[in-house]
């Protein structure tokens, strides 16, 4: 679930609190031009980074009160480590549609998807 507090998708900053879900699989993906901030407001999750191939390039814990900003151009997702965990997620805008977020094509296809999701299950294992 997302709840925008910008005006709209074509505001130059976008605030966002977002709930999401453990278990559930969020794509990994990149803005050209923009970051993003997270900062917990219940829960935890981690962030994971990943390079062009899609090889884990770092990842971080994130808890209540924690703040984390995403690097431009790369690859990341999250995947919550509580039940559920909820954020704000603060960035630029406008919202693009069509190339705001890229999707790499390492998750191109059901195996390849598949192959990424349990490379993330098997870290939040390891949190």
């Amino acid at each position: 679930m997302r709840i925008c507090l910008h005006l709209s998708k074509k505001s130059n900053h976008h605030d966002m609190v977002i709930l999401q879900i453990k278990n559930n699989f969020y794509l990994p993906h990149k803005h050209l031009r923009k970051g993003e901030t997270y900062h917990i407001i219940r829960g935890s999750m981690i962030c994971i980074l990943f390079d062009k191939k899609g090889r884990i390039t770092k990842s971080c814990k994130l808890k209540t009160n924690d703040i984390y900003r995403t690097p431009i151009n790369t690859y990341h997702t999250m995947a919550p480590l509580s039940k559920y965990v909820i954020y704000h997620e603060s960035k630029t805008g406008p919202f693009l549609k069509k190339g705001d977020s890229i999707f790499p094509a390492w998750i191109n296809g059901e195996k390849n998807r598949e192959s990424c999701e349990k490379k993330i299950n098997i870290l939040v294992k390891k949190f």
